[in-house]
């Protein structure tokens, strides 16, 4: 009886779709290393054991940084012209790239929250576990594709017109999109500096837009080693779908 509880339990773990985490990355200027941050968090976690999917939204940023050429993207998924393998892209160390610029925009006008998107993720063969949606520097709208509850990760450099373009940002994703939870990394900069920054951009933002900005770290100068950011990272609110 034991041993036929336990054949009904282990079936069951095999039956359940993973529950798939997205962490959507923006920045409020270029220049921040957002792309090179995405990267490394991508590596520190397949490193780990963690299946990661970066979802592009910008123009071919993180392709371009990884020399791959691309001929399809996002939107031929979703017009169903062509299955998941013709537009996914195996980055070396075994990432998986979608450009998705034109298909994620399609879904976010078509006022899609990311559900059905994300859900099928889910449901693949081989799910990731973590999905990096890479979001253009001028624009935010691709927040709106996870719930507003959960966390968006803001990079930043230890500068004026960077600290000015992220509270910006944040500004923007408050106003136009409804979000309200932020976490700020901060680049190139030391951890009383890193601090000290993010001390007063939550100060603005909680006075001023009633938003919450959490502090995600530092990554000194010279160093991209997202390796402690990832032991953090499973304890965010991110969004998950299953």
């Amino acid at each position: 009886m034991v041993e036929a509880r336990d054949q009904a339990s282990g079936l069951r773990q095999l039956l359940r779709p993973t529950r798939v985490r997205v962490l959507p990355v923006a920045a409020g200027m270029r220049g921040t290393g957002k792309t090179s941050i995405v990267l490394e968090l991508a590596r520190a976690a397949t490193e780990a054991g963690r299946r990661v999917v970066i979802l592009d939204h910008t123009r071919g940023e993180v392709a371009t940084a990884l020399s791959l050429t691309w001929r399809r993207e996002l939107a031929d998924l979703l017009e169903g012209s062509h299955e998941y393998a013709d537009v996914a892209l195996a980055a070396p160390g075994g990432t998986t790239v979608i450009p998705a610029a034109r298909g994620l925009s399609r879904l976010i006008e078509e006022g899609e929250d990311g559900t059905r998107l994300f859900s099928g993720f889910a449901h693949l063969s081989e799910p990731p576990h973590l999905v990096l949606l890479n979001l253009p520097t001028k624009d935010g709208s691709g927040c709106t594709l996870v719930p507003a509850e959960a966390e968006t990760l803001l990079v930043a450099r230890p500068t004026p017109p960077s600290i000015t373009a992220t509270y910006a940002r944040i500004k923007d994703m408050v106003r136009r999109h409804g979000r309200r939870r932020f976490r700020l990394l901060v680049n190139r900069a030391d951890a009383r500096t890193a601090e000290g920054l993010h001390a007063k951009v939550a100060e603005v933002a909680r006075r001023f837009l009633d938003a919450d900005v959490a502090y995600a770290g530092a990554l000194p100068n010279g160093t991209l080693d997202a390796r402690p950011l990832l032991s953090l990272l499973d304890q965010w609110p991110l969004a998950e779908f299953s």
